[in-house]
């Protein structure tokens, strides 16, 4: 006794509800019993079909050997007959071939094969009933013996394709197929989740591996190499304003003088007025004013070229007027009264060399390079959590789908095998 007869006797008419595995069993079962069913009935009829293809083949033969005598009758008429004739005994050769039956006997091949043949006989016949008919007015056994050989074929074809038992096949195959693809759809459920669980997990190792790097952050911030570094960087702020003080200071002094410096330069292209080291610090007094301090520490240039500036004015080379001339020479005066080299030189100096001191220990210490370092690893830790985070959400999205799927399979699966067992069992999932 089958599986689907023992569930069978344990119930009453009453719907039953199963469980999927007993129910794939059943369906498993008795397809297997049907199918065998069914392949030992389609190895007969292809013994059927092989003999009534070999009676359409004889028939064939018999239409091409049989000889129509044109003088014992309308010779036009008998012309039409024999061309009719030839026609539908190379129409049946032909037919022969393409429908012999293949060596499997599974459903799904006798299937395609019977709709298939099916066709042909419809589709490659049709354009040749008027050869039929007009060769049925000669040949009237023959035809008749042809035609008697196609019908047969024909229900035979229907009946392999859409009888009774290939209906049940069908039905049989369709319920195996939806378990199948039940089976499918939940094993990539399955798989959706490990990869889900997988993202989340390697999510949350870089959220953790975040949250470690950022307290080694805020712990390198206030280590005490930090705190040395923002007094550094105090002091460096202290000694950069120093030095701009101490430029400013000397632009401020020479500032007045530089109408006259200006004039001096025009005056002085061309000629030996000043020589090249001269016109190079008049040059730097007026670009830069600190600049000619490094050129010329002591002042001792500078202060030549005061001199002549001072001596143009007075014989009016440097033409003023006498508000002004007087001004100018007064500004020079003071500027030549001063010490360059410690009045100017000695305090930018200083305070670029405190600066520069300063600013070397801020680079041997580079806390500002480690701490831009451990930033830089959050930073690649923080994209690298959004690429997971991206992953994540594809594999919840993607499980979701697959869950909308199994539903639609498992509610398709339970209504084909409450149809194939008609109505008697519903599944449990």
């Amino acid at each position: 006794m089958g599986l689907f007869d023992k569930v069978s006797g344990l119930f009453s008419e009453k719907e039953k509800e199963i469980g999927f595995l007993d129910a794939r069993a059943m369906v498993e079962s008795e397809f297997e019993k049907e199918n065998n069913i069914f392949s030992d009935t389609v190895s007969k009829k292809y013994s059927e079909i092989k003999y009534l293809l070999g009676n359409l083949g004889k028939s064939a033969v018999g239409l091409e050997s049989h000889e129509i005598n044109l003088d014992e009758g309308n010779k036009r008429y008998r012309r039409i007959i024999i061309t009719s004739q030839k026609n539908l005994a190379q129409q049946l050769k032909g037919l022969s071939s393409k429908l012999t039956p293949p060596a499997e006997t599974d459903f799904e091949t006798v299937s395609a094969y019977s709709k298939k043949s099916f066709d042909a006989i419809t589709r490659d016949l049709l354009p040749y009933w008027k050869n039929i008919a007009l060769a049925k007015l000669m040949l009237k056994d023959e035809i008749r013996s042809v035609g008697e050989n196609i019908e047969e074929l024909s229900e035979t074809f229907k009946n392999l394709g859409t009888g009774p038992m290939a209906q049940k096949m069908a039905s049989l195959l369709r319920a195996k197929k939806a378990f199948e693809d039940f089976d499918s759809r939940t094993r990539n459920q399955k798989n959706a989740e490990v990869v889900l669980k997988e993202a989340e997990l390697k999510a949350k190792e870089i959220q953790l591996k975040i949250r470690e790097v950022k307290q080694e952050l805020e712990k390198k911030k206030n280590s005490p190499e930090a705190k040395e570094y923002n007094l550094l960087f105090s002091e460096q702020s202290e000694k950069q304003g120093e030095k701009n003080d101490a430029v400013a200071s000397f632009n401020s002094e020479i500032a007045p003088a530089e109408k006259v410096l200006k004039r001096l330069l025009v005056l002085s292209g061309g000629n030996s007025l000043l020589d090249d080291k001269e016109k190079s610090v008049l040059r730097a007094m007026l670009d830069n004013p600190a600049s000619a301090t490094i050129i010329d520490p002591n002042g001792g240039i500078s202060k030549k070229v005061l001199e002549v500036a001072k001596k143009m004015i007075i014989d009016g080379s440097i033409s003023l007027k006498d508000k002004e001339k007087e001004k100018r020479l007064m500004v020079i005066g003071m500027l030549l009264e001063k010490d360059f080299y410690s009045d100017f030189f000695w305090k930018i100096n200083k305070a670029e060399a405190d600066l520069q001191a300063v600013n070397k220990k801020i680079s041997i210490q580079n806390i500002t390079g480690k701490i831009k370092n451990i930033e830089n690893r959050i930073d690649s830790h923080s994209r690298e959590f959004e690429e997971r985070e991206k992953e994540a959400d594809k594999a919840r999205k993607e499980s979701i789908k697959i869950k909308g799927f199994i539903e639609e399979s498992r509610k398709r699966t339970g209504e084909i095998f409450k149809s194939v067992f008609a109505g008697k069992y519903k599944i449990k999932f």
